[in-house]
């Protein structure tokens, strides 16, 4: 996979994620750590993130039910989530920090 296209995954799977779990970038600022601007840039694909930072947004959407799937054979990723995702989002709660 080229870095053009990982870099595409992984804004996608952000935008994904949060999508989901009804998540601003700046929700997602606060619970990962990393800054809005930075979550901004990673998303539109305009700048690459350092390790770290894409594992610190990862844990993040992990610690609320998150998970990621495997790049298949026909090159689709699957974003999983938790029954606590599906409990929370039909009482119409946003995520909180743990």
């Amino acid at each position: 996979m080229s870095k053009e296209s990982s870099l595409a995954v992984v804004a996608a799977r952000i935008r994904g994620a949060r999508a989901i779990l009804r998540l601003s970038q700046k929700d997602l600022a606060s619970l990962s750590g990393v800054s809005h601007p930075q979550i901004n840039r990673i998303e539109r694909q305009e700048a690459s993130a350092r390790m770290v930072t894409i594992e610190a947004i990862e844990q993040a959407l992990t610690d609320l039910g998150i998970r990621f799937g495997a790049e298949d054979e026909q090159g689709q990723h699957a974003i999983y989530f938790a029954q606590q995702v599906v409990d929370r989002l039909t009482d119409n709660k946003r995520p909180e920090k743990q």
